[in-house]
């Protein structure tokens, strides 16, 4: 017989998988469950996830995990939540009906706004305006603003695109009924049986509507943009009471929230990089590198981004991020393509030829990101001979990949004082030569 109350309950939202670990009090797993993320490409460009599945999937995995650490709902003490960043989603305040299904980070539909805003007059002046008073005040945030620049992972194109070609969400708006969530706060509302709309900090700062200079929503890009504030969620801290707790409806008890991050800053405090400069690289769908850059956000010059990696009670750590969209998703299309038969096949066709042979792959199916910050580059191969056989295919994309790295490394040193001697990376740490 277990004691009530030994065991917590860790729910990872990933771009590719969800998974559910039951941890008991010496930090043991005494439960894992893992299912797939069904993507929906309705047509180029576009990555979208239905949130029946997503909900759906989300309860399978964690009656699952519960299933095989042999205990019972009433066992679990608190749930704590990590989930992939600046996919959303808009729903009727009232009736929790969504208008549309998640919109992924990593979906270009809007490509054309980014562009057209991008060069727009407005965004020029509030550059310019923005330049102007850092030369005055030195203000840290007003540079940020001189730099300015909508980009496709961010949620604000993406959210522009939806206000103007989803008519029900054009004419809610007015209504003021619509609500706007990532998956964090989604979930956060859907597990509290409607009585919860927050979103942590460290999600909420990566949405391109967020400053991290005042840990607040930004009211100009608001304006800027046309964006109403009021179907936004409450921003709170990384843990606590304020996440309320889940209805008892859906797992026949009520058990607390108590935690709500975003993956890379969860990958960040889990890899232990709790000191300034500390870093860590993960590579999944894409490759985030994250530095930790104690009680200051960075300003960056090169695309690198100002986050919050958490925030507990007074305590505010932030972090900079230099990320490359396509990584896993590079091999999976290499297996669409029928390159490969398994993703566990690359490593050995990579080393059954001497080198590349001269060809090279661009990894920038959603375009490249820092330290080049170009929307519109195209993935491809170069150097194509009628001697290149598919092993220098995959080599190719796979040396791509450690270019992209490598690209983001020199963007941090470019930029920051952090020479850091050691990376965290899939739990170890990587001397750095």
């Amino acid at each position: 017989m277990h004691s009530k109350r030994n065991f917590i309950a860790a729910i990872d939202i990933g771009t590719s998988n969800i998974r559910c670990l039951i941890y008991d009090k010496t930090g043991k797993v005494k439960g894992l469950s893992k299912s797939s993320v069904k993507l929906l490409i309705p047509q180029p460009g576009f990555v979208e996830i239905a949130p029946e599945d997503l909900w759906e999937t989300l309860l399978d995995v964690v009656y699952e995990a519960v299933g095989v650490a042999c205990i019972k709902f009433d066992d679990i003490s608190s749930i704590g939540i990590s989930s992939q960043r600046n996919s959303f989603i808009l729903w009727d305040k009232y009736t929790g009906k969504s208008y549309h299904n998640f919109i992924a980070w990593n979906d270009i539909r809007a490509e054309s706004i980014v562009n057209k805003e991008n060069c727009s007059i407005k965004m020029k002046v509030f550059n310019l305006f923005s330049k102007g008073l850092y030369l005055i005040t030195r203000n840290p945030r007003f540079l940020l603003g001189s730099m300015y620049k909508l980009t496709n992972a961010q949620i604000t194109p993406r959210l522009l695109w939806v206000m103007k070609h989803n008519f029900q969400v054009a004419r809610d708006l007015l209504k003021n009924t619509v609500a706007f969530g990532t998956i964090d706060s989604w979930l956060l509302y859907k597990l509290s049986g409607k009585a919860i709309h927050v979103i942590d900090v460290s999600n909420a700062s990566a949405t391109g509507l967020f400053d991290p200079f005042l840990l607040t929503w930004s009211p100009w890009p608001f304006k800027l943009f046309g964006i109403p504030m009021n179907m936004f969620p409450k921003i709170v801290d990384s843990a606590g009471c304020h996440f309320g707790c889940t209805d008892a409806t859906i797992f026949g008890v009520s058990i607390p929230i108590h935690c709500s991050i975003a993956d890379q800053s969860a990958s960040l405090l889990g890899s232990g990089c709790f000191q300034w400069g500390d870093t860590k690289l993960t590579l999944g769908t894409g490759t985030f590198l994250n530095v930790n850059t104690g009680d200051k956000p960075h300003t960056s010059f090169n695309g690198l981004y100002p986050l919050v990696a958490w925030k507990f009670n007074k305590e505010v750590v932030y972090m900079a991020e230099g990320a490359s969209n396509d990584t896993g998703v590079v091999l999976q299309w290499a297996q669409r393509l029928r390159l490969l038969d398994d993703l566990k096949d690359s490593e050995h066709m990579a080393h059954s030829v001497k080198n590349n042979h001269g060809v090279y792959f661009v990894p920038a199916f959603s375009g490249l990101q820092a330290p080049i910050n170009d929307a519109t580059a195209a993935a491809g191969f170069i150097g194509l001979k009628l001697t290149t056989i598919g092993p220098h295919l995959i080599r190719a994309m796979l040396e791509s990949i450690v270019y992209r790295v490598f690209c983001l490394f020199r963007s941090f040193y470019d930029e920051t004082d952090f020479n850091p001697k050691f990376i965290r990376f899939l739990e170890k740490e990587t001397r750095i030569i």
